[in-house]
């Protein structure tokens, strides 16, 4: 048992390493991920977790984008929409590089 948990975690290991690299999770890991979860009754989700996650950062609004690119009062509008609403619609058209 001892061995074969070793050999699980050491392939989880790696799994998260190519995870990290590549952002994309092997069948093997996620497999692994499930077993390790259900023994652990879900502590193993919250230590790959902590492991795992970086510092959120918010948007830079000095680069362009499309956020940036609209005025104060437009932002401002937007937020309101979006407070009440649930959601919002830009007065400008999304660039198109962004819908390739």
């Amino acid at each position: 048992m001892l061995t074969r948990t070793s050999r699980e975690l050491a392939a989880l290991r790696r799994g998260l390493s190519e995870f990290e690299r590549t952002g994309a999770t092997s069948q093997e890991t996620y497999f692994l991920m499930r077993q390790l979860h259900a023994r652990t009754r879900g502590r193993s989700s919250d230590w790959i977790a902590n492991a795992t996650l970086r510092e959120a950062t918010g948007p830079n609004l000095d680069e362009p984008g499309i956020l940036a690119s609209l005025t104060a009062r437009e932002r401002d509008e937007l937020q309101r929409n979006l407070r009440r609403d649930g959601f919002a619609v830009s007065p400008r058209p999304l660039p198109g590089a962004l819908l390739t």
